[in-house]
Order: C-alpha cells, then structure tokens, then sequence
C-alpha cells in the first residue's frame, strides 16, 4: 500500500503548475486578435450605372462603392469589372486601383472604366476585388453583381429648322421676287425708249397724172 504522505507534495506540485499552464494558456487565448482585427476586409456594398436607362451605343460609366470591414487598413486593392452580355459573352471591361488607402471603418467610391453599351438585352454586371494588401481577411464578400438592360437605339428625328433659318430662308425670297420685278421693269424701259422702227416705204411709183388745165383762153385783143 503507498505511503501517502510521501505522495502529497509531488502531486501537489504537478497540479499547481498544470493549473498555472492552464490558466496561462487561457489568457493567451483571450489576448490572440480575431482574423479581422489582423487584417482587411474590402467589401462592395452598391454599383450605379450611368446614363440610366442605357441605351445600345451609349458610354456608361459605373461607380462602386468600397468599405472596409477590417481592423487594418487596406493599403492596395485592384477592383476588376466584367459585363456578362445577353448572347454569353463575358467581357472583362477592365481593372481600377484602389485610389487611396482605406481606413478600417471607412468606404470609397471607385469609378471603373468606362464601356460602350452594345448587345441589347438584360445584361449582369459584375464587380470584383483582388489582389488586397494586406490579404483579405475574406474573399467570400469580394464580388458584386447588379442587373442592367441595354435598350434598342433611338433614332433622333432631323432637327426643325429654327426661327432664324426661317427668317433668312423668306429674305432669300423676297430678294429673288425683287430682282426679277426690276429685271421686268427694265425691259418694259428699254422698250419705251427705243424709237419707233419706220415704216417700209414699198416699192417706188410713178407721180399721179397732173389734171387738165381748163381754164378759158384769154381774149384777143384785150
């Protein structure tokens, strides 16, 4: 049978320092940050189109919005745009650099590149962040996706003539009746001043025959 008395203050000692390990290990886990605390983590929470309603061949910009919902700032991100086309195409319209370095708490509005409107039809939007510094704390948040449709073009009507194009228009007009009533006026001067062309004579013909001398004759002797 062991002698207890012996074994008492080893197993005492053995539990006081197991109880100090433990208790240590404890307020090390307390102290270890949470993952975000450590690092960044960029969120796109709203993307704007513009111009809305888009219409096929129009420019359109789009702006995206950034928040950290980190505990250290984001020094570096690249934000990429892809345009999912009704006909299957994905289109990677570009990449934009994060354009400052984003604070824990804080939040920016990122304009991307701007693309032309083409395909008509419901398109999807896609906005993506890569490429943090320091890494992302979580990539499950880092896309974005927003609907947007592409409308048929209009065609514009031909623009109305405005009120001084009509005014220069009946000028015009008026100049030319102007010029052709004193073109006729002249005409009709030119014919009142021309002297009167003579008449043909016709052919010569000889002198009519003198008449007769019928006066008595004189008496002899006087």
């Amino acid at each position: 049978m062991p002698n207890w008395a012996y074994l008492a203050p080893p197993i005492a000692i053995v539990l006081m320092f197991g109880t100090m390990a433990f208790a240590h290990l404890a307020l090390a886990r307390e102290a270890d940050p949470l993952p975000g605390d450590v690092a960044p983590d960029l969120v796109p929470t709203t993307a704007t189109v513009t111009p809305s309603p888009a219409f096929e061949g129009d420019i359109l910009h789009v702006a995206v919005t950034i928040e950290n919902r980190g505990g250290t700032t984001a020094s570096a991100a690249t934000i990429l745009l892809i345009d999912d086309r009704p006909n299957g195409d994905a289109v990677s319209i570009g990449t934009t650099p994060l354009p400052t370095p984003l604070a824990p708490g804080a939040f920016v509005v990122v304009p991307t590149p701007p693309f032309v409107a083409a395909v008509v039809g419901p398109h999807r939007l896609t906005i993506r962040i890569d490429d943090v510094a320091p890494a992302d704390v979580s990539r499950e948040n880092n896309e974005l996706s927003i609907r947007m449709s592409v409308q048929p073009a209009v065609v514009a009507p031909p623009p109305s003539p405005s009120a001084e194009g009509i005014r220069v228009e009946a000028f015009q007009d008026l100049r030319t009746v102007a010029v052709i009533g004193i073109a006729i006026v002249a005409v009709f001067a030119a014919i009142a001043v021309l002297p009167p062309r003579p008449r043909d004579p016709g052919p010569l013909l000889p002198p009519p025959p003198e008449p007769p001398d019928r006066t008595p004759p004189p008496v002899w002797p006087p």
